[in-house]
Formats: structure tokens, C-alpha cells, sequence
């Protein structure tokens, strides 16, 4: 999903030039350093600050009219994968997309836990 290059010396780096949405995912690769207070490459990230960063990335997308459809799936994505791999602990989650709504709010994903 997000090809990365073992070399990078920056956060923004980290994402190699092959990834989609190459812009949106060097982004996001800094903002994920900076929310969880990272002061090098090799310092861990949790996941809350981790969410809280894409959210917070996804909503100044949409601030700057920025967020297509591309770029709000891209976002999704990551989320879900970051919970898939850092959330173990818990049963598997099932996502669940909710179609757009057609008043300009924001659309909802819903989830529920597999038992």
C-alpha cells in the first residue's frame, strides 16, 4: 500500500516516489511523526495520536477543497490498515462503507467487531 524507502533520512522521505497519492502520503507520513512526538526515524508510533493525525490530515484536505474522492479512499485506507497492524489485540474489525450523503456532510464509516 505504501512502498517505503529504507534509506529516508525525514519523515517526508519515508515514502518512496511509487506510492499513490505521493503528496497526500508524504503528508501524512509527517504529521504521523510529528502527533506522536517522534524525534527520529526509528521512534515508535501508537495509535491514537496515529489516527488522530490522519483525521486531522483529512480534515485540512477538505479545508483546502483538496479532498477528492482518491484522496479521502487513500486516507481510509490507512487508517483501516494502521488499525488492522497496531490494533491485534482486539477481535478482527469489519468495515463498512456508508454511501456519501448528498447535503456536503461528511460521509461515515461505520465498524463493528467480528466475533
Amino acid at each position: 500500500m505504501l512502498p517505503l524507502d529504507q534509506t529516508a533520512q525525514e519523515p517526508a522521505a519515508l515514502v518512496s516516489t511509487q506510492a499513490v497519492c505521493l503528496e497526500l502520503a508524504r503528508e501524512a507520513a509527517v504529521c504521523i511523526y510529528r502527533a506522536n512526538g517522534c524525534q527520529k526515524l526509528e521512534d515508535a508510533v501508537t495509535l491514537w495520536p496515529t489516527l488522530n493525525a490522519l483525521g486531522e490530515l483529512k480534515a485540512r484536505y477538505r479545508r483546502r477543497g483538496k479532498l477528492d474522492v482518491m484522496n479521502a479512499d487513500f486516507l481510509e485506507a490507512l487508517g483501516r490498515a494502521t488499525l488492522a497492524f497496531m490494533d491485534e489485540r482486539t477481535a478482527p474489525v469489519e468495515w463498512t462503507p456508508i454511501p456519501a450523503v448528498k447535503d456536503g456532510s461528511e460521509p461515515k464509516v461505520s465498524a463493528r467487531v467480528r466475533r
